[in-house]
């Protein structure tokens, strides 16, 4: 059975850089460097405690770094992305 992503709690955006909100393993990432990203727009996949969690971005801006990678486990707090300073 197909497991239905969940919007996660926001995740932090202070400054230029998105943290995980919680730990847990990345599933899926849905932009790269370069990137324009709108606010609420699908940033990653987290599954914690095998609950799918969407991580949408809080801001629109523009990705200068993906950090992790699918797969990759992750902490609370550890960065997502990194945006470029407006």
């Amino acid at each position: 059975p197909k497991r239905r992503a969940v919007d996660a709690p926001p995740a932090s955006a202070g400054g230029a850089t998105l943290s995980a909100p919680m730990p847990g393993v990345i599933l899926e990432i849905f932009v790269k460097a370069g990137d324009v990203v709108e606010r609420g727009q699908r940033i990653a996949v987290l599954d914690a405690m095998k609950m799918h969690n969407l991580i949408r971005a809080p801001r629109a801006a523009t990705i200068r770094e993906v950090c992790v990678e699918a797969g990759q486990a992750v902490g609370h707090g550890d960065a997502l992305v990194r945006y470029q300073e407006a």
